[in-house]
């Protein structure tokens, strides 16, 4: 399945990263060179709500870590070394 860049992640690269924002395919290569650090993973509530929790990826040469929903295969959001706790998503 096609990479796919949310419209967050794509307003969040602009804003962290301060670059133009990658293609898809740029991503797909990001994360294939990535170090893995948390698998994506649906988890119920007790009264059977659906909770995803997300991949994260940390991509050294870029100083940073994509949050992706692997399910669907889509990029959520991307966070920097410069992200404050009231701004982490």
């Amino acid at each position: 399945m096609k990479m796919k860049l949310s419209k967050h992640f794509l307003e969040r690269w602009r804003e962290r990263v301060r670059r133009k924002a990658p293609e898809a395919s740029e991503v797909e290569e990001m994360i294939n060179d990535a170090v893995y650090l948390q698998r994506c993973r649906d988890f119920f509530t007790p009264r059977g709500v659906r909770v995803r929790v997300l991949g994260l990826y940390w991509v050294p040469h870029e100083n940073l870590i994509l949050k992706v929903d692997d399910k669907s295969n889509m990029a959520v959001t991307v966070l920097t070394p410069d992200n404050t706790d009231d701004e982490m998503d």
